[in-house]
C-alpha cells in the first residue's frame, strides 16, 4: 500500500495575516482582531492560508494521531502463513464490518437521540477492526516492499489485536464496558470534499488529535448546509463543532460564522482563545465606541472580506440596525456561513435562564431561509429541546445527544446549622482539601457574594474576589482573568458567573444557598472537572432558602402567572433533592434529564451513596394527626398564626407557658407527636411542605426587615386526610456524613455530624411538564471522561 497521497493545495483557505484589526487611531477599540506576521505565516501551513496556484504535490501522508507499531501489533503467524489475495479478502471483510459498525452506531446515538450501550458494544468492535486491519496492511505493505521499515502507524482509534481464534465479532462481554474507551473513531462513514482540510485545521490549528463523541457528526453536518442541534454535558467539547468549521473553505456554506452567545465574559474568552490561534475573529457588542462599530461593518462588508468568525449577543442581533446591514449584505454575496446560537437553553421561556431576546432569533431563519442553524446546549430536557428548535424554525435538524453525566463529579447536600456557621464549614473545606485549588462559591444575592468574599479573605486569608451583574463589563473581565490566571483561587458569585466558562482546573463547586432548579444546578456544577480529574460539588440548603426563593418568584413583577407556578414547581424539584437521604445524586439529577443511572454504578460518589442504608417508616398516620392539629388550630382562632416551632412544641406536647396561656395544651393533638425527636417532627413537616400538603406564607410585624412565616394547610391537605396520600420517611441509623474536611472523612468515613437537619421524601419527584413521557435512557456504565476540548 503507498505510503504518499496527493494534497490538493489550491483548497487551502484564506490567510489570517488579513484578518480585521482596529485602524491605528483606535489603540483600544473594544473590536477584537490580532495580526500575523509575515514570519509566523511562512513558519507554519495551515489551512487558514493564502491559496496559491501550485501544482498538485505527492506529500507524506501523516496520520493524525501515530504510534510505532510493538510487537503486540505485528500480525500473528496464522496470517503470514496466508496468501496475499485471502489477506486482501479479509482486510476487505473486516474494513466492511468496521463501516457497518459505525454505521449502525451513528443511527442509533445520533439518528434517534437515543443514548444505548449497544452504542459502546459497536465502538469496540470498531476498534478491533482498527487494529486487525493497520496489522494486516502491515504485512501487506512488507510484501511489496520489502525495504519498508517496520514501525507503522496505528490509527488512534485501535486496540490491541486478538488473534483469530481469540476474535469474535459477536457483542464484548458487558464487562468491557467498565474499561476506559478512547474517543470515537472520528473516520467518517462517508467521504467529504472538507475531510483533509477538517483534519488539517483539527491538527494544525486547534492543537488536538482526535475528536470527542458527536464533533465530527456536527461538523460534516454544518459543512453539508444542514441545522444541527447539539446537546452536550459541560466540557463536551461544543465550541469546536462550530469554530472548527469556520475555518474551512470547502463546505456547501463558506464564508462568516455568526456565534450568538449571551455573556460579554464569554465571548471575550473565546474571541481572545480564536485570536491565539490566528483565527481571523470580530466581536460587537453595544459597549463599542460608534466608531469602532462602523470599522468592524466596513471590514465585514468588504469585497475580500476574509473574517471567519463574528461573535453578537441576541440583544445586538434583535435591535441593532448594524447587525442587520451586516447579515443582509453577506446574505446578498451569499457569504454568511451559519448562525450559531450558543446557550440555546436562554430560548425556552419557562427555563432557568430565560432571555426575551433568544425567543426573537426566530427572525433569522424567516429572513435568512438559507443559512444553517447550529443550537448547542448544556441543559436541556427532551421536551424543552423540541420546544427550542420550533421557536428557531430548525428543520429536520441533526439531533446529537450525549449522557449528562459527569463521572468525574462528586456530590454532596448539607443542610445549614440552625446557628449559622456555614462560611465557617465552607473555610474549612476549602483549607484542608483544597489549599492550593481553584473553585467556585455561587450565592443568593450580590450582597452575600461581596460579604463572603471579603471574609474568605480578611478572617481565614483564603484569598477571593466577588462576581455578580452590578459590576462594570472592565471589572468583570478584569476579576475573571485575574482568576482564570490564578492570580486568586477563589471567586464568589451569583449565577451571572460561570456561563460557558473554559476553565479546566476548577476543582470545587460550593453552592451557599440552594439553587432555583436542578437545570440551574446542573449548569453550575459542571463547572468545576473540565479536566477529567476528580472534582467536588458541595451544595448548603436551608428551608430558609426556600422561603426566600419563593418569596421571589411570587414577588417578580411582569412575570405570568403560569410562569411563576411552573418555577415554583422546579424549586419544590430542587427542594426533595436536598432533603432525599437515600436516592443517588446521580441519578436524581439524570432522572431529571430523562436518563436511568444504575445507582450501584455511582460508585459512592455521592453521600446518599455512602450513608449506612436507611430503613423506610409509614408516616401517614402521624401526618394525618400533625395536619389534623394545625386544621383545628386554624378553625378554633382564624385571626391567629403559626410558626413552625410553635407547632412542633404543641405536637411533642410542650407545657411551655404561651402554649397554656392560648389553651392549646387541651388540643386533641396535643403531644401526638411525644416519642419523635425535634429533628423527626422538623423533617416530617418539612417534608409536607414540599408535597404542599403544608403551606408557608410570610408576614412582616411592624416595621420588621424579614417577614415571620406561619404554617397553613395545602393545597394536598385533602388528599392526605381522605387517604389518597401516603407518607413515607428515612430513619437512618446514623446521621448520614457532613462535608468534614477530606483528612476526616479519610479516617472514619461512616462518621456523623451532630448539626445535621436530615431530610427525606419517597415521593416520586414532580414532572416539570406533563408533556414529558419519552422513555428514559438507559446508562449501562460511568467511564471516565477524558479532558474536554474547547
Amino acid at each position: 500500500m503507498s505510503r504518499f497521497r496527493f494534497v490538493d493545495t489550491d483548497a487551502i483557505p484564506l490567510s489570517p495575516s488579513n484578518a480585521f484589526r482596529p485602524p491605528s487611531s483606535s489603540p483600544a477599540s473594544s473590536c477584537s482582531t490580532k495580526r500575523v506576521s509575515q514570519k509566523q505565516e511562512d513558519k507554519e501551513n495551515t489551512p487558514l492560508e493564502q491559496p496559491t496556484k501550485r501544482p498538485r504535490v505527492a506529500k507524506p501522508c501523516t496520520p493524525v494521531t501515530s504510534s510505532p507499531v510493538t510487537s503486540s501489533h505485528i500480525p500473528s503467524p496464522q496470517w503470514t502463513s496466508m496468501s496475499t489475495e485471502d489477506l486482501q479478502k479479509r482486510l476487505a471483510h473486516l474494513k466492511e464490518v468496521r463501516m457497518h459498525s459505525m454505521e449502525k452506531r451513528a443511527s442509533i446515538v445520533c439518528g434517534d437521540g437515543i443514548f444505548d450501550e449497544s452504542s459502546d458494544y459497536l465502538k469496540i468492535e470498531e476498534q478491533l477492526c482498527a487494529s486487525r486491519i493497520c496489522a494486516i496492511e502491515a504485512e501487506l505493505a512488507s510484501r511489496s516492499s520489502p525495504s519498508m521499515p517496520s514501525s507503522l502507524s496505528v490509527p488512534s482509534d485501535a486496540i490491541e489485536v486478538l488473534d483469530d481464534d481469540e476474535f469474535d465479532m459477536t457483542i464484548p462481554d458487558k464487562d468491557l464496558l467498565e474499561m476506559e474507551i478512547p474517543a470515537t473513531p472520528s473516520i467518517p462513514s462517508t467521504p467529504h470534499p472538507w475531510d483533509d482540510q477538517v483534519r488539517h485545521s483539527l491538527r494544525h490549528i486547534f492543537r488536538l488529535t482526535d475528536f470527542r463523541p458527536d464533533q465530527l457528526e456536527a461538523i460534516n453536518a454544518t459543512l453539508s448546509g444542514r441545522d444541527v442541534f447539539c446537546l452536550m454535558p459541560t466540557g463536551g467539547g461544543k465550541s469546536l463543532c462550530y469554530q472548527l468549521p469556520a475555518t474551512i473553505t470547502k463546505g456547501h456554506t463558506d464564508g462568516l460564522t455568526v456565534v450568538i452567545s449571551p455573556l460579554l465574559a464569554l465571548i471575550h474568552n473565546q474571541v481572545k482563545a480564536l485570536l491565539d490561534k490566528n483565527i481571523p475573529t470580530i466581536a460587537i457588542n453595544g459597549d463599542m465606541p460608534e466608531a469602532d462599530r462602523q470599522y468592524a461593518r466596513s471590514e465585514l462588508c468588504r469585497r475580500d472580506m476574509n473574517v471567519r468568525l463574528l461573535y453578537v449577543t441576541p440583544e445586538f442581533v434583535s435591535k441593532s440596525r448594524l447587525a442587520h446591514t451586516i447579515f443582509q449584505h453577506l446574505y446578498s454575496k451569499r457569504r454568511l456561513a451559519r448562525f450559531v446560537i450558543d446557550e440555546a437553553h436562554c430560548v425556552d421561556q419557562w427555563g432557568h435562564d430565560f432571555r426575551p431576546d433568544y425567543v426573537r432569533l426566530d427572525m433569522l431563519r424567516k429572513e435568512y431561509p438559507d443559512v444553517p442553524i447550529m443550537a448547542l446546549t448544556a441543559t436541556a430536557r427532551i421536551d424543552t429541546v423540541q420546544d427550542i428548535q420550533r421557536r428557531l424554525g430548525m428543520r429536520n435538524a441533526l439531533m446529537l445527544r450525549q449522557s449528562f453525566n459527569r463521572p468525574n463529579l462528586t456530590y454532596r447536600v448539607c443542610p445549614k446549622k440552625r446557628g449559622g456557621g456555614t462560611l465557617d464549614r465552607i473555610a474549612a473545606m476549602i483549607q484542608e482539601d483544597h489549599p492550593n485549588d481553584c473553585g467556585i462559591i455561587y450565592c443568593l444575592s450580590r450582597r452575600d457574594c461581596e460579604n463572603i468574599a471579603s471574609d474568605l479573605e480578611t478572617k481565614y486569608g483564603i484569598r477571593a474576589r466577588h462576581f455578580h451583574a452590578g459590576l462594570n463589563t472592565q471589572d468583570k473581565l478584569r476579576i475573571q482573568e485575574g482568576w482564570e490566571a490564578g492570580t486568586f483561587k477563589v471567586i464568589v458569585a451569583t449565577i451571572a458567573f460561570g456561563m460557558g466558562i473554559d476553565k479546566a482546573d476548577v476543582r470545587f463547586v460550593i453552592h451557599h444557598s440552594m439553587p432555583k432548579s436542578l437545570e440551574g444546578y446542573y449548569q453550575e456544577t459542571g463547572r468545576a472537572g473540565r479536566d477529567g480529574k476528580l472534582s467536588e460539588c458541595t451544595l448548603f440548603w436551608s428551608m430558609e432558602d426556600s422561603r426566600k426563593l419563593e418569596s421571589m418568584i411570587n414577588d417578580a413583577p411582569d412575570i405570568p402567572v403560569e410562569q411563576k407556578r411552573l418555577q415554583c414547581k422546579t424549586l419544590y424539584q430542587v427542594r426533595q433533592f436536598c432533603q432525599s437521604l437515600t436516592e443517588c445524586r446521580r441519578t436524581n439529577i439524570l432522572k431529571y434529564f430523562g436518563e436511568h443511572f444504575d445507582p450501584k454504578l455511582c460508585r459512592s460518589s455521592c453521600d446518599n451513596c455512602q450513608r449506612t442504608p436507611a430503613h423506610l417508616v409509614d408516616m401517614t398516620t402521624m401526618a394525618k394527626h400533625l395536619v389534623s392539629m394545625v386544621k383545628l388550630l386554624s378553625e378554633q382562632s382564624t385571626s391567629s398564626h403559626y410558626t413552625r416551632s410553635y407547632l412542633m412544641a404543641v405536637f411533642r406536647g410542650s407545657m411551655k407557658k404561651d402554649i397554656k396561656d392560648n389553651g392549646h395544651h387541651h388540643n386533641l393533638y396535643h403531644g401526638r407527636g411525644a416519642q419523635y425527636s425535634d429533628d423527626e417532627v422538623m423533617r416530617l413537616m418539612d417534608h409536607l411542605l414540599t408535597e404542599r400538603v403544608l403551606t408557608e406564607f410570610g408576614k412582616r410585624v411592624g416595621f420588621q426587615r424579614f417577614p415571620n412565616y406561619y404554617i397553613k394547610l395545602g393545597p394536598r391537605a385533602s388528599a392526605l386526610l381522605q387517604g389518597h396520600l401516603s407518607i413515607e420517611l428515612d430513619m437512618p441509623s446514623k446521621s448520614g456524613a457532613a462535608p468534614a474536611p477530606r483528612r476526616a472523612r479519610r479516617s472514619n468515613a461512616s462518621n456523623s455530624s451532630d448539626d445535621l437537619d436530615l431530610t427525606h421524601i419517597s415521593l416520586s419527584p414532580h414532572k416539570a411538564r406533563p408533556s414529558d413521557t419519552r422513555p428514559p435512557i438507559q446508562i449501562a456504565a460511568m467511564p471516565m471522561l477524558g479532558p474536554a476540548h474547547t
